[in-house]
């Protein structure tokens, strides 16, 4: 199982968060320019208020990615941006509306 699947298992289940420090090390060993994983996961634990400390990590991480290249800085500033909208109670209202 690769490494988006398991993040996404954690995300779809809300369970396993314990282990997303762990995938993390593991994308930053073996994919280290992988700045996409490291986005999502900072997203579960943004939203979940899980492990400060691996967060801040991340964050530190994607900044750096930022500071690299203008392509790079225009991705990771809008992944941020995202994280911080999906927050809005405007939008946590559209997930629980009911469909028509």
């Amino acid at each position: 199982e690769n490494l988006y699947a398991q993040v996404r298992k954690i995300r779809e289940s809300k369970t396993g968060y314990e282990r997303l420090g762990e995938i993390w090390e593991t994308q930053q060993a073996e994919h280290p320019e992988d700045w996409l994983l490291s986005m999502e996961i900072f997203e579960i634990l943004d939203t979940t208020d899980q492990q400060p400390d691996l967060k801040a990590k991340i964050e530190k991480f994607l900044n750096e990615k930022k500071a690299q290249t203008k392509d790079l800085s225009t991705l990771i500033t809008w992944g941020f941006r995202l994280v911080e909208y999906h927050k809005k109670p405007e939008y946590q209202a559209t997930l629980h509306a009911s469909p028509k």
